[in-house]
């Protein structure tokens, strides 16, 4: 269950003699400047109903119960970087063969306080649970806010891996407790919000006319009608529609498409500067039936919505690509399911920015 700690910001210390400065050394940071640390469980990643949030910035003056963050945060700028060299025979130097980022870890130096015993226990066992790697990941949320309100928000999911052990021999008191709280992070890159627009893209087409009587083909009295003037119409094949997603993040995202196609078949996606796509023959068999591709690491599926495996419609070369920071173009394209269907196709895209620091 969430610990119940008011969400007050830690207030920043300053100079009584020097308003406008912190300890007479530097400018103190106006109040609107805020730094809010939470830890979120299950992670935000994990497909579950609910969640439960401890905040870790909160206000422990007066008698209120709380877990604040002190000075001396670590892990929260650059990732740690792996560097892959072979070494030449009879040169000097090496040669550079690979870079990955490695394993995030965050050090948070925590201070716990209670008005009394029962209260600091409570507060201490739900932090334990929280915390409990068993369970799975959990999100460190990292929210600064500027001068004007606006907010940078960043997640990091991870697990908890060391710092809670206890030790009564420094920084121990009955109603305090000082911990070095570990986190690691196997994915290394901090997340922004969930960008997830809520207009789809929406494209459709109309029924193709018969070439000498003008009417719409399939209809009863298709071939009744004058010889001449002969009638021209597009082709049955829906028109390719290209779009542009942005990506605000420092490094690729990995997308989830949902694709609704009434009167349609064979969906493909492209990324257009790379010619990476991925190509599905599929009948979409009514207006609420979908066809959801998923391309994050550890998921990979194609789907529709009965949660069929459709993998095996994949055409050969299926890309499961990324968005690129910045500007995408994107082409989506769709085939009738019948020479007489009318096409009404909208898809909906999801994706988190990844960036390199909080």
């Amino acid at each position: 269950m969430p610990i119940p700690v008011p969400g007050v910001d830690t207030p920043t210390p300053g100079n009584p003699n020097n308003p406008g400065g912190g300890g007479g050394v530097s400018p103190a940071i106006p109040p609107s400047y805020r730094r809010r640390i939470s830890w979120i469980y299950p992670a935000i990643t994990a497909d579950v109903s609910s969640r439960s949030e401890i905040l870790l910035t909160g206000d422990i003056s007066g008698n209120n119960t709380g877990i604040i963050v002190q000075p001396g945060i670590k892990g929260f700028d650059a990732a740690p970087y792996e560097l892959t060299l072979d070494k030449l025979p009879a040169l000097d130097g090496s040669v550079p063969r690979h870079v990955r980022a490695d394993v995030r870890e965050v050090m948070l130096p925590l201070f716990l306080w209670a008005p009394d015993r029962t209260s600091l226990l409570v507060l201490k066992r739900d932090l334990l649970v929280a915390l409990d790697p068993a369970k799975g990941m959990g999100t460190l949320a990292v929210v600064e806010t500027d001068g004007l309100g606006n907010e940078s928000v960043r997640y990091l999911d991870c697990y908890y891996a060391g710092g809670l052990e206890g030790d009564e021999s420094e920084g121990y008191d009955f109603v305090c407790l000082i911990y070095g709280l570990v986190l690691q992070a196997p994915d290394p890159m901090w997340y922004g919000p969930k960008i997830a627009p809520s207009t789809p893209d929406r494209f459709s087409s109309t029924v193709p006319v018969n070439f000498f009587t003008g009417k719409p083909r399939g209809a009863p009295d298709e071939h009744i009608g004058a010889f001449f003037p002969v009638h021209l119409s597009k082709s049955t094949y829906v028109e390719d529609k290209t779009y542009t997603v942005q990506n605000p993040g420092d490094r690729d995202a990995w997308p989830v498409w949902r694709v609704f196609g009434t009167g349609a078949k064979n969906v493909s996606i492209t990324e257009i500067s790379t010619g990476k796509g991925i190509v599905v023959a599929y009948n979409f068999a009514s207006d609420s039936d979908t066809v959801t591709i998923d391309t994050r690491p550890g998921f990979k599926t194609i789907t529709n919505s009965a949660g069929l495996n459709l993998w095996p419609n994949t055409a050969t070369g299926t890309a499961m690509f990324q968005i690129a920071p910045g500007a995408n173009r994107i082409r989506l394209d769709f085939e009738p399911a019948t020479e007489t269907s009318v096409v009404n196709t909208f898809v909906f895209y999801s994706f988190y920015p990844r960036y390199l620091g909080a």
